[in-house]
């Protein structure tokens, strides 16, 4: 799915980065998709030194306040990524892949 086509579609224009992603790919990402008009939420903001229960906490959080979650490349290799995606989809989330 295309980010214009589905910013077009969305009412809050927030979406939330799957990750893990390292810093030196997230913040372009992050850039890119400010520049385009959504609002971003990340888990990576969230993160340092929480316990995996916790952070499943806050990302479920996250998620439920988007309407979009944005997957990058290779997410479906990371268990997290692919909890946060089953999440966003049966939340009925636009997804949007790199």
């Amino acid at each position: 799915m295309e980010l214009s086509n589905t910013l077009a579609r969305t009412k809050k224009h927030v979406i939330f980065v799957a990750g893990p992603i390292a810093d030196e790919k997230r913040k372009p990402i992050e850039a890119k998709l400010r520049a385009d008009g959504w609002h971003i939420l990340s888990a990576a903001d969230f993160m340092p030194g929480i316990d995996k229960v916790d952070e499943m906490r806050v990302v479920m959080t996250l998620i439920a306040v988007a309407d979009t979650i944005y997957m990058p490349v290779e997410w479906d290799e990371c268990e997290m990524s692919h909890r946060q995606w089953c999440y966003a989809v049966k939340a009925g989330l636009n997804a949007v892949y790199e």
